[in-house]
């Protein structure tokens, strides 16, 4: 895939296989991901190219990703995160809810991968794709995630909202 940053290791609890700020088609293959892409870029469309803001959005227009969505306010010019909202899905994968929390209280390696991810999307106010593989209970799960950015003034960052689904067997791709 052109543009992709392919990078192994450093990802928590896991591996990172692909991380990506230009996103396509192919990569969207969970239905929760291609609605939350597609609602936030007609949302982007409809602010004349600005960010769009999480009021553009309605809850019920995101309901393939709802148990899977994430929405966090940025902390302290990005510095931090806190979770606002933390998918029942996640939570229930996780073991853990983090509604109201700090992604730096998150397990070292986990937080420091994910900060990055966020201050990322915060600096270059463009979603990011990511692939990766999870380590739990002795086995190996692959999980997609899309992280959006938001800003309520059109322009700065002030919340990111993602999406994180475990991968379905696609065929072997």
């Amino acid at each position: 895939m052109a543009g992709d940053d392919i990078r192994r290791g450093g990802a928590g609890a896991g591996e990172l296989l692909v991380r990506t700020s230009a996103i396509h088609d192919d990569l969207l293959e969970i239905p929760g991901l291609r609605q939350l892409w597609q609602r936030w870029s007609a949302a982007r469309q409809a602010a004349d190219g600005r960010l769009p803001a999480r009021a553009d959005f309605d809850v019920l227009e995101l309901k393939d990703c709802l148990g899977n969505l994430m929405l966090l306010d940025v902390e302290t010019g990005g510095r931090d995160f806190r979770y606002r909202v933390y998918g029942t899905n996640v939570a229930l994968a996780d073991q853990a809810d983090m509604t109201g929390r700090l992604v730096s209280e998150l397990a070292p390696t986990s937080a420091r991968f994910l900060a990055r991810l966020y201050r990322e999307v915060c600096r270059d106010k463009s979603p990011l794709f990511y692939r990766q593989r999870l380590f739990r209970n002795r086995s190996a799960e692959l999980w997609d995630a899309l992280v959006v950015p938001l800003a309520s003034d059109r322009t700065a960052v002030d919340q990111i909202m993602t999406a994180t689904f475990p991968r379905p067997d696609l065929g072997g791709r």
